[in-house]
Order: structure tokens, then C-alpha cells, then sequence
């Protein structure tokens, strides 16, 4: 759902471009100086519907910093984390200037999120898109796109070291007799380890392992969540 957020409001933003609004600074829509810019346009939402918000955004980067990524999504993942992180602050900021007790009863707020489905009115993205450039728009809803089809995707069952080994060994052109005498598997053991590989990856065989696992990310190596670089600067913990 703040994935889905995210696509709809940067989408939104490059219609208001391609309307004739004029493009605005920010080239990088996901630091704490924009956001808290931006949160000033959705000022006139309810204080429960933007404690929601920020209660969905605090969630969700909390997930995406619990776990590993492939390494081909690592430049998108900490987009949309620091989107996430310096959102959920410029909102939080924002509402406890106007009321210093909605910080204290947000917490109450977290745990049911349904009504954020809907919007409650019109939200003024032209005023959005003055602040936003294009470009940086375009990169945030890629960003959220990645990460949103990453974490959607069915993933495949667990694969164990042996068979991660196997499997970039086998991408990298090796030949199976080869891969047999290496690893210690025999003629027919090799042949088994192989098929059970395919059928957990839910393939008919080794070329379409091999194209599945390179478009999910297992022939890298996994980049823990946690430990990914910082873009502009560093995120605020909330």
C-alpha cells in the first residue's frame, strides 16, 4: 500500500508536467527538505488521516529494513526507504507544530490503516509538481515500481548455499561432469540435486532456471537492507 502511494502521487506529479506545470527544484523527492515542503501541501487533511499515513510509512520502512535484497535493487530500496523515513518525520513534525499531543495518540492510530484506501477529497498535486522536477519524479515512481513488483512477486522456495552455488556455477557456463567432480556429487546424484533444484524454482530445466534466477535476483549477492548506503544524507530513525 505506501508503494502503491507512492506510484500513484509521483504519477500524478508527471501528469501535472505534461498538463504545463511548471517543473519544480527538487531533483531528488525523497529527502527531508522536500518532504517537508511537500507535507505542507496536504495540510488541509484531517490530523487522523495523516497520522495514518505516517504510521503506514513508519511500517513499511521498518519492514524494508528488516531483511536482504539482491544487489540489483539496492539503489531503488534506499529511494524508497528514505521516502519513506523522511516522510513519516516531515508529517510528524508538521502535526505536532499544530498540536503538540497528536504525536502521543498516533501510536493508537497504527494498527488500522484500512481508511487510507481512499483519500477523503482532492489533493493538490499542480502544487506538488511545482516543487518536484521531472526527472526526480520519474525516478522515485521507478524506484517504488521496483520495489513494489519485488515484494509482490511469488518467491521461490528456499534455496540452501549448495544450490545457490550450483546455480551461478551453472550460469557462469560451467559443465555439469565438471560441477559433479568439484562439488563431490556423482553421475546420478548431480542429476537429482539438478532436478530438485528446477522444481523448487518451478522450471522445466536449466535454461529457464538459470533466466528465472537472474531476473529474481539470485545469481547476486543478497545486500543486507540495513547495511545499504545512504543517498544525500542520512535518514532520521523514527
Amino acid at each position: 500500500m505506501a508503494c502503491g502511494r507512492v506510484i500513484g502521487v509521483t504519477a500524478a506529479i508527471l501528469e501535472a508536467h505534461r498538463l504545463g506545470v511548471a517543473e519544480g527544484p527538487h531533483e531528488c523527492p525523497w529527502t527531508l527538505d522536500y518532504q517537508r515542503e511537500a507535507s505542507r501541501v496536504f495540510e488541509r487533511l484531517p490530523a487522523w488521516y495523516e497520522s495514518k499515513v505516517a504510521a503506514l510509512f513508519g511500517r513499511c520502512a521498518e519492514t524494508m529494513n528488516s531483511c536482504s535484497i539482491p544487489a540489483r535493487l539496492a539503489q531503488d530500496w534506499v529511494i524508497v526507504t528514505e521516502s519513506m523515513v523522511t516522510a513519516r518525520r516531515a508529517i510528524l513534525e508538521r502535526l505536532d507544530s499544530a498540536d503538540p499531543d497528536l504525536r502521543s495518540r498516533t501510536s493508537s492510530l497504527n494498527e488500522s490503516i484500512e481508511e487510507l484506501e481512499t483519500p477523503p477529497f482532492m489533493l493538490r498535486f499542480d502544487a506538488l509538481a511545482e516543487l518536484t522536477s521531472r526527472a526526480g519524479a520519474m525516478r522515485l515512481e521507478q524506484a517504488a515500481i521496483a520495489v513494489r513488483q519485488y515484494m509482490e512477486a511469488p518467491s521461490p522456495e528456499f534455496l540452501d548455499d549448495r544450490e545457490h552455488e550450483l546455480l551461478r556455477r551453472l550460469a557462469n557456463g560451467e559443465a555439469i561432469a565438471d560441477l559433479a567432480a568439484e562439488m563431490g556429487y556423482s553421475q546420478r546424484s548431480i542429476y537429482r540435486a539438478l532436478a530438485s533444484l528446477w522444481e523448487k524454482l518451478g522450471v522445466p530445466g536449466r535454461k529457464e532456471g538459470i533466466h528465472k534466477a537472474s531476473l529474481e535476483g539470485l545469481l547476486d549477492t543478497a545486500t543486507p537492507r540495513r547495511a545499504l548506503p545512504k543517498l544525500q544524507q542520512s535518514s532520521t530513525r523514527y
